[in-house]
């Protein structure tokens, strides 16, 4: 009698330990059906303020909206940080600055970007005239600190040029490069394609100059290896269908959108 019960108690918690195994297993293949589907998940993506503000942020508006069960995370930072955090493996996506060859990415570009130098409309300089890259090197000059990439490629392409960089102010974010140029405390040094909105307002004035800094590239960039989850892959596919044309952009860089990417 005792060996029959042990053995119905044995069958009784062999079967309590089989219903709870198909439980787990019907519960995790319904989150891997929600992560699919995007019900449910995780997006990191790391950018810039800048790049966030006039770039990214109807993208990020329109997915969080269509997918709200997936937290969406960002993480922002310099170009050489949020690359960073992606070798890591803290952020899912980053957009940056194209990386240098030989890095650990796989990386598709976006959109170039164009630095510029700009005025306020009443500062003491002729618009009409053209100057040269050592004439530029003088005047009372507004950069990003040297953690940006943009400062430091500006710094490489003068020094290219022999001439070295000694600004006034350096600063932090973009908008405050722009503020600081507005008030008519200097010439700044940014980028046109983030720069419409003020150029198109008249607050400050592009100033002529006889050469041209390279362009950059904004990239997005994902590990080499690895797969990638089903949220990071829709928000990539997004941005590609969503890359600015040749034409659009110009209408950007003239401040006749509010952003660099289309209402979407």
């Amino acid at each position: 009698r005792w060996n029959d019960l042990d053995a119905a108690v044995t069958r009784a918690d062999a079967a309590e330990m089989l219903s709870a195994a198909m439980s787990l297993l019907e519960s995790g293949e319904s989150k891997l059906r929600q992560a699919r589907e995007l019900e449910i998940g995780q997006l990191i993506i790391g950018a810039s303020d800048t790049l966030t503000r006039w770039w990214l942020l109807p993208y990020l508006q329109r997915f969080h909206r269509n997918h709200p069960g997936v937290r969406l995370t960002l993480r922002n930072g310099t170009s050489s940080q949020v690359l960073e955090l992606l070798r890591e493996g803290k952020v899912d996506v980053a957009f940056a600055s194209r990386p240098e060859r030989g890095e650990q990415f796989r990386v598709e570009v976006c959109f170039d970007t164009h630095m510029i130098f700009a005025a306020a409309p009443d500062y003491p300089c002729d618009f009409d005239r053209s100057y040269t890259p050592a004439e530029v090197a003088e005047m009372p000059l507004i950069l990003l600190d040297r953690k940006a990439g943009s400062r430091l490629f500006l710094e490489d392409a003068f020094s290219r040029m022999g001439l070295r960089l000694k600004p006034e102010f350096e600063l932090a974010t973009h908008e405050l490069v722009l503020a600081v140029a507005k008030s008519g405390l200097g010439v700044a040094c940014v980028t046109k394609e983030f720069s419409g909105h003020a150029l198109k307002a008249g607050d400050v004035r592009p100033l002529r100059v006889g050469w041209e800094i390279p362009a950059r590239q904004v990239a997005m960039c994902t590990p080499e290896r690895g797969r990638l989850s089903a949220a990071a892959e829709h928000f990539m596919e997004d941005i590609r269908r969503g890359r600015p044309t040749e034409k659009w952009a110009g209408r950007l860089a003239t401040g006749e959108e509010s952003g660099i990417i289309k209402t979407i």
